[in-house]
């Protein structure tokens, strides 16, 4: 059935637009046709609510902000239905939320709007369009606008590295930039720099619900997005902040996060929910530890409060690795075995262990992937012992390298099934006679996917250049890694 109408005490200052843009919308009944004008007027009708929602003048000690808690409620339950079926639904409500996302994430910190900007946004960050509109203030070309504070804080960040990883960083915030609406950016940006000042429960908790919003849009991307995305979140910070503020609430009780019934829709009585709180931060813990392990890995060795670990690494492992386990085995079984090629991959979650094949000239390459029990605290272990007609050395190599992309904490580490399919194309290139860089051990940079583009004139061998340069600023010289001739090369 259709929403109920709002009382016109609920529209606000944005009457007048309102009005203005339905008698634009009855206008245009003759120049459209029955499903144009449908469609026409549903999101006429979608910007007026979410425009008039933003823009009332609530008090939070206002009645009014019970008739959004009962009317818009039920309009965000039927728009939730409606867009895991509808792609035109999600157009429209992708449009209408852009429009005023920065006023909807500002609504998060009001008390009587945060309920209904909170499920708005989410069923908003589930819709897997490009974040290209007014919020993002792009340009009417191809050209990514970097929002104005973050490039003042991506030269910040650049001061302390090197030529290389400033090349990175600009990679990366640009790709949060198309990907993240810019008003989010400037929140998940501020949290460090307010980080001294003492913040109230209520402020802490919208940031949490910001989170979870964030989380669940980085979600909706490739894997090669989010590793971009992973590393601009590493810049901001954002991941130390969110996952401690999450500690002074959570009981680290997974019960409130996996069974989700407190932060849904059906909660109509959230505002005098005592276990919201707690449920907010647990969901926090869970699906951050999901989305980004790796960064969760560094926070726990390096944040978390001491004498918290151990209740840290126990609620891990007790509930997130078990998911994050089946999660891998799912992707690999549902992986095409059209891009798996020749391989064969196996694994369990009694063993927890994941074992792949591959046959190449009548080699019979072997990988195991043990994946310990508080999996993404510990590192997984990659072995190749069981490769048949590869010398130790060489097989020894591809261990490093399936390693390092599982348990990269720069970069947000790599899916399994994504890190065996990079060894397999690695694999494929040396058997055609390509050499791997030496620093990396990869033919295919794990991030670019390019292959070794610097050659030393001495001794010829092939570098990326991204692995060249972190080499001269760890070592302190400009030597060739192999030769330690005084570094003379050419692109190639």
């Amino acid at each position: 059935p259709p929403a109920p109408s709002l009382p016109p005490s609920a529209i606000g200052t944005a009457d007048e637009e309102a009005n203005t843009e339905t008698t634009t919308a009855i206008d245009a009944e003759e120049k459209l046709s029955p499903p144009e004008y449908y469609q026409e007027g549903q999101l006429t009708c979608l910007n007026s609510l979410i425009k008039s929602f933003t823009k009332g003048n609530w008090r939070d000690d206002n009645d009014d902000s019970s008739i959004w808690h009962e009317k818009f409620i039920f309009l965000l339950r039927t728009l939730e239905n409606k867009t895991k079926t509808s792609s035109s639904i999600q157009i429209l409500l992708h449009e209408s939320v852009m429009f005023v996302a920065a006023e909807l994430f500002q609504s998060l910190y009001s008390h009587s709007k945060q309920w209904c900007a909170f499920h708005l946004l989410r069923i908003f960050a589930t819709i897997s369009l490009s974040y290209d509109s007014p919020d993002n203030n792009n340009d009417s070309d191809t050209s990514i606008t970097i929002p104005q504070e973050s490039q003042q804080r991506l030269q910040q960040w650049k001061t302390t590295a090197i030529e290389e990883d400033a090349e990175d960083m600009t990679d990366d915030v640009i790709v949060a930039s198309q990907c993240l609406p810019h008003s989010l950016m400037h929140h998940l940006e501020s949290w460090v720099e307010d980080d001294n000042v003492s913040i109230d429960p209520f402020t802490s908790l919208a940031r949490l619900l910001t989170w979870i919003i964030a989380l669940d849009i980085f979600d909706t991307f490739t894997i090669e997005q989010r590793h971009s995305l992973s590393s601009y979140i590493r810049l901001t910070g954002a991941t130390n902040v969110a996952m401690s503020s999450a500690l002074h609430f959570t009981s680290l009780d997974a019960k409130e996060a996996s069974s989700g019934e407190v932060l849904s829709l059906s909660n109509e009585n959230y505002a005098n929910d005592a276990t919201l709180p707690c449920a907010i931060a647990t969901t926090v813990l869970y699906k951050t530890t999901k989305c980004l392990p790796t960064l969760v890995k560094s926070w726990w060795g390096d944040v978390c409060p001491k004498k918290l670990r151990s209740s840290v690494c126990d609620f891990i492992k007790g509930y997130v690795a078990p998911d994050l386990l089946k999660k891998e085995l799912m992707t690999i079984s549902s992986g095409g075995e059209q891009e798996l090629g020749e391989m064969v991959v196996t694994g369990s979650c009694v063993s927890r262990e994941v074992i792949a094949t591959y046959v190449q000239d009548e080699c019979q390459l072997s990988v195991t992937i043990r994946i310990p029990p508080t999996f993404p605290l510990r590192n997984v272990e990659v072995d190749c012992a069981k490769t048949l007609g590869i010398p130790e050395k060489q097989y020894r190599r591809w261990a490093l390298l399936i390693n390092r992309m599982l348990n990269n904490n720069r970069h947000g580490g790599t899916p399994i099934r994504d890190a065996l399919l990079l060894w397999k194309q690695n694999v494929d290139k040396e058997f055609e006679g390509v050499e791997p860089c030496v620093v990396c051990y990869s033919v295919l940079c794990v991030k670019t996917r390019v292959m070794p583009n610097l050659e030393c004139k001495t001794c010829k061998n092939r570098f990326h250049s991204s692995c060249l340069f972190k080499w001269f600023q760890s070592s302190g010289k400009s030597q060739c890694v192999l030769c330690q001739q005084p570094w003379s090369g050419v692109k190639v």
